[in-house]
């Protein structure tokens, strides 16, 4: 078991090596997508990793984890593999589908795994998601680094080579050992029909229950997913934002280098101040931090104001190892996973929303469009602070 959580761990930390962000943007002006095409098509990924996720969730922790994240790991690297070919809008769009729902399979079932291994072996499941925030950066440091220096010459390869990480977290997924679902569900010889009533049933008790009933989890979720989106669309404007400042091609690889070491250590850091900080003050100082940066990048792009960007991937980093603790802190044990995946639905969909808003604003300006991103979320962080603090 032990052996199959560091495994898996690994699996976890090298799938995060997107070989293809520095420049997944210019690839896709290449073969003619405006911005707000792009913008779009990002849309519609998190579009159906949103349709799928709670499903996705609800199969890993009732039959196969594992075969789920198998499943889900190479479904993504045959996404990737077929970008070799892509050359139009249509293709991008089936293409980011195919990504989406691989993402949303071995999403839910690496973490409906990660959890049934730490309770077997009596280990922290928040230490743990700390402990994979925190080198996930590294690894996305040697993809980024990797595909900036093979994007100098060739942009569409540097998008297919994407696939080679999740090619590798498959195979790892192989060797792992299986995990019981909670439900037990696959061991039940019931009809598919009454499988399937049975699963929307389960899926949307929790649900009722995650946003209704329990009010504390419910504002913890929305925290959650504000942290996580506070500057996500964004990342589609930071190669455009480098090379428009002045920042050459080939060193944009080692700016995201330097972006990915700053979410890092914010994961790192954030780790010593969580037993001493409120859940709203957690919250609130990144959260106002983020949007002073916003402000400043929106009103004097430059060399030197950039670079600023750092500070948002500390900000990220920060919230992705403070966050879900807070959340799982409000959750019943019995439906843990299911209300991870219920706050990663809420995350896609403040996605879907910002991307297309700030990817249209972008073919205009992408100075605009950072001012535009700080404009949407500053009332939700004023108001998610407010009712942090009540309850």
């Amino acid at each position: 078991m032990l052996r199959s959580l560091r495994l898996l761990r690994t699996e976890a930390i090298i799938t995060m090596m997107i070989i293809e962000a520095p420049v997944m943007n210019p690839f896709l002006q290449s073969i003619g997508l405006s911005q707000g095409q792009i913008g779009l098509s990002q849309a519609l990924y998190a579009a159906v990793v949103l349709c799928c996720n709670i499903p996705a969730g609800w199969l890993a922790d009732s039959y196969s984890p594992k075969m789920c994240s198998i499943v889900g790991d190479f479904t993504v690297a045959i996404g990737f593999l077929l970008y070799a070919f892509a050359d139009t809008f249509i293709q991008v769009l089936s293409i980011e589908m195919i990504i989406g729902l691989g993402m949303a399979f071995t999403t839910g079932a690496d973490t409906a795994l990660i959890r049934q291994y730490c309770r077997s072996l009596n280990r922290s499941y928040g230490l743990e998601m700390s402990l994979i925030a925190t080198w996930r950066p590294v690894a996305r440091i040697a993809g980024v680094a990797l595909g900036g220096a093979v994007g100098a010459t060739d942009l569409r390869l540097a998008v297919v080579l994407t696939a080679v990480p999740f090619a590798i977290g498959g195979l790892l997924s192989l060797c792992i050992e299986e995990a019981s679902g909670r439900r037990s569900a696959g061991k039940q010889k019931v009809s598919l029909t009454k499988a399937t009533r049975a699963a929307f049933v389960d899926m949307l008790r929790i649900i009722v229950y995650a946003l209704h009933h329990n009010k504390r989890l419910a504002w913890a979720i929305i925290a959650g997913a504000t942290g996580s989106e506070l500057s996500h669309a964004l990342m589609l404007l930071l190669t455009p934002l480098l090379l428009k400042a002045g920042v050459p091609m080939p060193v944009i690889g080692v700016a995201w280098a330097l972006y990915l070491i700053a979410v890092s250590v914010g994961a790192w850091c954030s780790r010593y101040v969580m037993a001493h900080w409120s859940a709203r003050k957690l919250f609130l100082v990144p959260a106002f931090i983020s949007l002073g940066v916003m402000v400043v990048l929106s009103l004097h792009l430059s060399i030197w104001t950039v670079w600023t960007f750092g500070i948002l991937g500390f900000v990220a980093g920060w919230y992705s190892t403070v966050m879900p603790p807070i959340v799982q802190g409000y959750t019943p044990e019995d439906m843990q996973v299911m209300v991870m995946s219920l706050s990663d639905c809420l995350v896609r969909i403040m996605y879907m929303l910002t991307v297309v808003v700030v990817g249209a604003i972008a073919s205009n300006s992408q100075q605009w469009a950072v001012a535009a991103n700080a404009l949407l979320f500053a009332p939700l962080v004023l108001l998610v602070g407010m009712k942090l603090r009540r309850s």
